[in-house]
């Protein structure tokens, strides 16, 4: 399988502009692609679980702390966005369910590309609309 298809390469073109969320944003980026390399090198499941683990917590804190910044700066589609994040929770919860009862090497590369995708259509779709608000830096 091709590199691109397991992991993400940040440009500058993903992030907001704000370099405290853009850096929280590379960081989750870097846990999906060792989850996604762990997957690919075929290490043993509960490294694999582990490091799925890391970017479900990540990915929590991550989103309770971009909602507290767009309702600091007034984004009109904050509940939207909101709901979007209880979205991903859910589908990762479903990835950590499949991790838990995983056997075959095909469903482990399922949940690594759909997680590496959920990361990639979220960002790029939140920067898309955010991008162009006037926004002050969160820290």
């Amino acid at each position: 399988m091709e590199k691109s298809q397991w992991f993400i390469d940040w440009t500058d073109a993903m992030g907001f502009g704000i370099p405290a969320m853009d850096a929280a944003d590379q960081r989750l980026f870097a846990q999906v692609n060792a989850f996604n390399e762990a997957i690919a090198d075929g290490r043993q499941a509960r490294v694999i679980r582990a490091v799925f683990k890391s970017i479900a917590r990540e990915a929590s804190i991550h989103f309770k702390s971009e909602e507290r910044f767009f309702a600091q700066i007034g984004y009109p589609l904050l509940k939207g966005h909101a709901a979007l994040h209880r979205q991903m929770c859910a589908e990762l919860d479903y990835v950590k369910e499949e991790l838990g009862r995983a056997e075959s090497r095909a469903t482990w590369i399922a949940c690594g590309l759909l997680v590496r995708q959920l990361f990639v259509d979220h960002t790029l779709r939140e920067t898309a609309i955010v991008r162009g608000l006037p926004h002050a830096d969160p820290h």
